[in-house]
């Protein structure tokens, strides 16, 4: 049995508390609202969503989802909810597998699903992703027995993206396509220069360059979702870091630094949408008939050409952020001397052409 309790009286920070726990012996479940009537219908609402998960059998997987996602929101990145959030009204609810039960859905239910859905396999991919992690839930609260995600699904064969990687005469021609005083420019240098990622260039602050020495700390990250910009961590664990930037790219984050954030239109309280962005670097592409390339492809031209200069592969995923476990211990000793190696390659071969 499920068993509520409500405070008489706010606390210090002016709440009411509400808690909720399953007789007997149950863990308390503690809700908080400044607003005494709206406390009670979240609280009715967490009673509901705990009936429910006692038993999967009578529920189908929208029911379940749709639970599943108010009641995790606090817990996701606002940019992953939203994704979520998304994948549950256009693919669960409403369609034929979000109206079926939860312990009847097989894997090639998922599968048919799957093969009905128009769009990219990366698109599908993601949906399954959620999916695979609702059953993984249910199975973890041992509400259901049996995980019908496991195993591998089938998608259509694609042909793979052909990557548009510019060569130094290209992305010299599109950096000289700007004035040096236009802060669109801006970015072009620190993905192509520092291999920073859109959303860590968006969320770039003035407090994170160090002028002086020339390192720019990449510790936050800002990602445009439906016209609304999150503001969040890097990527991964590996994606915080310090990167030593060439002399072009600190020149240019000189005239343009400030304190919060570098790339904003109200002093620096609120970052550019990464795809309003990107919507003007492809304009720009196409307007001056430039190769057409994707504003990620620039983190690209950064890997090839360290990759070309020898550049040995554990400090260019140093360099760049990724994460990779299988890296062995033979390159710990280069690491050492490697730091600065990035921007003095990119300084060389820009002298070489005369930016």
């Amino acid at each position: 049995m499920i068993r509520t309790g409500f405070s008489k009286k706010k606390n210090a920070q002016g709440l009411w508390t509400a808690w909720v726990w399953e007789a007997p012996g149950g863990e308390r479940k503690y809700v908080r609202d400044k607003d005494k009537t709206r406390l009670k219908m979240r609280v009715y609402e967490m009673v509901s969503r705990m009936e429910m998960r006692t038993s999967l059998s009578t529920v189908t997987l929208e029911e379940y989802s749709g639970a599943y996602l108010e009641e995790r929101e606090p817990s996701f990145a606002r940019s992953t909810y939203k994704a979520y959030r998304s994948i549950h009204y256009s693919h669960i609810e409403g369609t034929k597998l979000g109206k079926m039960l939860m312990p009847e859905i097989k894997h090639s239910d998922i599968q048919n699903m799957i093969n009905a859905i128009k769009g990219r396999n990366k698109t599908k991919q993601n949906i399954v992703g959620y999916i695979r992690t609702l059953f993984a839930d249910a199975v973890a609260d041992k509400l259901i027995d049996s995980n019908p995600c496991m195993g591998r699904f089938k998608y259509k064969t694609e042909v793979p993206y052909q990557y548009k990687i510019y060569t130094l005469d290209e992305l010299l021609t599109l950096l000289n396509s700007y004035r040096p005083e236009d802060l669109d420019r801006l970015p072009i240098l620190l993905a192509s220069l520092c291999g920073m990622r859109l959303g860590e260039i968006m969320g770039l602050k003035g407090e994170m360059v160090d002028l002086e020495n020339g390192v720019i700390s990449v510790n936050m990250s800002a990602v445009g979702m439906n016209g609304e910009i999150d503001i969040k961590t890097p990527k991964t664990a590996h994606s915080v870091r310090k990167i030593y930037a060439p002399a072009v790219v600190m020149d240019s984050l000189k005239k343009f630094w400030r304190k919060g954030f570098i790339f904003s239109d109200d002093g620096g309280v609120t970052p550019w949408n990464g795809a309003v962005y990107t919507h003007r670097f492809r304009n720009r592409i196409l307007y001056k008939n430039l190769p057409r390339t994707r504003f990620h492809d620039l983190r690209h031209f950064a890997a090839t050409t360290l990759m070309e200069q020898g550049l040995p592969d554990k400090a260019i995923s140093t360099f760049l952020g990724h994460a990779d476990t299988n890296i062995t211990k033979r390159y710990e000793h280069i690491l050492k001397n490697t730091e600065k190696r990035p921007a003095e390659i990119f300084e060389g071969l820009l002298k070489e052409d005369g930016l």
